[in-house]
């Protein structure tokens, strides 16, 4: 399987569930709980993407596997990501009733989800640069070295 399609589908549908099930409700706050909630949903969702894109890259030589576990993680994922992001959204609803306006510390969310955001995408800029250093220097045998391994050398006709 491509490392990509994977995270591309997960993508995919973390942004579907937020336009069917999590806009309305985003509705509700007021604009500047709405922005940080948005602003973090939005990073959440490409956290997710990347660790799910870092995950199938490190699961790729383990063929059978790495498809049944992108399958799980991409369900897991998306169901995770509705669960905690209504429970979120209700938890601001319920904050907004009793103290109008945003602390300081409801920032956390966006900036600990943009530091991860950049983590992984270093990880994943670390992993593609060791893969690459390590196909450029090992030794790759040709087409004549598999073959003489695999076949026996021919005895000459009777």
């Amino acid at each position: 399987m491509i490392p990509l399609v994977p995270a591309l589908l997960m993508a995919l549908s973390l942004a579907l569930a937020h336009f069917v099930l999590i806009r309305e409700p985003l509705g509700w706050l007021s604009p500047i709980r709405r922005i940080v909630t948005r602003l973090s949903f939005k990073l959440v969702m490409a956290v997710v993407t990347m660790i799910t894109l870092l995950i199938n890259v490190l699961l790729l030589p383990f063929l059978g596997i790495n498809t049944v576990i992108s399958i799980v993680i991409g369900f897991l994922g998306t169901a995770i990501y509705v669960e905690l992001a209504l429970f979120w959204i209700g938890n601001r609803l319920e904050r907004e009733a009793h103290r109008p306006g945003l602390d300081l510390w409801e920032w956390a969310v966006p900036v600990t989800a943009l530091g991860a955001l950049i983590v992984t995408t270093f990880g994943l800029v670390t992993i593609a640069a060791l893969a690459s250093a390590l196909i450029w220097w090992l030794p790759i045998p040709s087409i004549e070295d598999i073959t003489s391994f695999l076949l026996p050398p021919s005895q000459g006709s009777p």
